[in-house]
């Protein structure tokens, strides 16, 4: 049985294994071509075939299939360029057929010993090499390392520096249920001091830079003085300090103006406030980034819990100089975070599509896809676009079922009321029970008085 999906496309029918024009009755619709756009000759409706030649054989460069332009006579058109875009001199858009330029380096900055133009070494900015290995041995597309034809080195990490038992390199935990615990010492710190992302307490990584690129000793890593390249040093001062102790910017040895403010008109409390939160936020985004990046948690569910954009996380990857694994390892999810940050149009869903189950067509009505929706909500997944049509379309063809749960809620409603009803009952024959001992009671009071008064 064979499905699709037809969606703005409805004039086309499956039938008999064979796509037929609702219009026409035929494999062709009424300008006479099929549902590729294709005619009976095999012409598309540009009048080009499949390998791209018209019926006078040209291709639209107006070359054969031979390499012969048209209006020339000769392998290379009015410009001086040949069929394939290279000129006389064998380059095109700078490259020659190996993919060189002229200065002998490719597109991603490597030439022909390897050498990268940018780094001089036989790796790029990324870590990788001229034909995609990283230092470490793993290709940059399937992760698989060379050495071992496995996703794990010879000494049993895999890209991400994880081995098989959850532990990266530094012996730091990446299950979920001892994130960040490390082995030996059994705290989120190393024997050195440096937690899961390399930072030790006071805020320096195993290179002894801080995320502002200063070292212990006031020295910049990109500028190899002690002002950064805007002209600061690692205590934000900007110049030397006057006789009263403040900069060229009126402001002292603490970053505080005569006032008590900041640059940004913050006093000390407020500040340290401040940075408290930007901490908390700079680590939980890190841990967000290593989490997605090493398949720790799904790309759906940190859209759910996050209201950080993945081009943001990527950004903060990038700036906080993370490792080029994880920021690989985001991008990988770039196409399909695209498709979940589709909102979902219900409007537009319902006049355009039609799902073809065999040869029976079937259109989503209003109320499945509201059924789909509140269940996608009630199992905790993400409604967007993609995940309302997966499940509108598995809901029709019969792969879930999305009332079970509803009828097992019903279920609990109705043991519930039961429940309720039968201690309604309960209460209500022992409020009998005592209305009945209180008559008791009374008569015997009664009783009791009447033969008082009879003595």
């Amino acid at each position: 049985m064979k499905e699709k999906i037809l969606e703005e496309n409805s004039e086309w029918h499956f039938i008999n294994e064979k796509w037929i024009n609702e219009e026409t009755g035929t494999q062709f619709d009424k300008k006479g071509f099929d549902i590729n756009g294709y005619d009976e000759e095999g012409y598309d409706r540009k009048g080009y075939d499949k390998e791209g030649y018209n019926r006078n054989g040209y291709d639209k460069k107006n070359f054969d299939k031979n390499g012969i332009n048209r209006y020339t006579g000769n392998k290379y058109n009015y410009i001086g360029n040949d069929k394939d875009g290279y000129n006389k001199s064998g380059y095109k858009n700078g490259y020659d057929r190996e993919g060189y330029n002229r200065d002998g380096y490719d597109e991603r900055g490597f030439n022909r010993e390897g050498i990268n133009r940018t780094t001089g070494t036989k790796y790029n900015r990324l870590g990788y090499d001229k034909d995609g290995y990283n230092e470490r041995g793993f290709y940059y597309k399937t992760q698989i390392n060379r050495n071992t034809g496995t996703k794990f080195d010879t000494e049993g990490y895999d890209s991400a520096g994880i081995n098989k038992e959850g532990y990266d390199i530094y012996g730091f935990s990446h299950l979920e249920s001892s994130y960040g615990i490390h082995k030996v010492t059994g705290t989120k710190r190393d024997e050195k001091g440096f937690d899961i992302f390399g930072i030790d307490e006071e805020g320096y990584n195993r290179a002894g830079y801080d995320k502002r690129n200063f070292n212990r000793e006031g020295i910049n890593r990109l500028t190899g003085t002690k002002y950064n390249r805007i002209g600061y040093d690692k205590d934000g001062y900007k110049g030397e300090l006057n006789e009263e102790g403040y900069d060229k910017d009126s402001y002292d040895k603490d970053r505080y103006n005569k006032n008590g403010l900041d640059r940004n008109e913050k006093n000390r409390e407020e500040k340290a406030e401040i940075q408290q939160v930007q901490r908390k936020n700079w680590l939980e985004l890190r841990e967000k980034a290593d989490k997605l990046a090493t398949g720790k948690i799904s790309l759906e569910e940190y859209m759910m819990k996050s209201k950080t954009s993945l081009e943001d996380l990527v950004t903060f990857a990038k700036k906080e100089h993370l490792s080029s694994d994880i920021i690989k390892g985001l991008f990988k999810h770039m196409k399909q975070y695209k498709k979940y940050s589709m909102p979902f149009r219900k409007k537009e869903y319902l006049n355009t599509t039609t799902i073809i189950v065999g040869n029976k067509e079937i259109k989503p009505t209003e109320q499945d896809v509201d059924m789909c929706i509140e269940y996608l909500k009630e199992n905790g997944s993400l409604v967007c676009d993609k995940t309302v049509r997966d499940t509108v379309r598995k809901h029709i063809k019969g792969e879930i079922d999305i009332m079970q749960r509803a009828e097992l809620e019903e279920e609990d409603t109705k043991t519930q009321l039961e429940t309720l009803d039968e201690e309604q009952r309960e209460l209500e024959q022992k409020l009998k029970s005592v209305e009945q001992l209180e008559s008791e009671v009374v008569q015997e009071e009664n009783k009791s008085k009447k033969n008082r008064r009879l003595k």
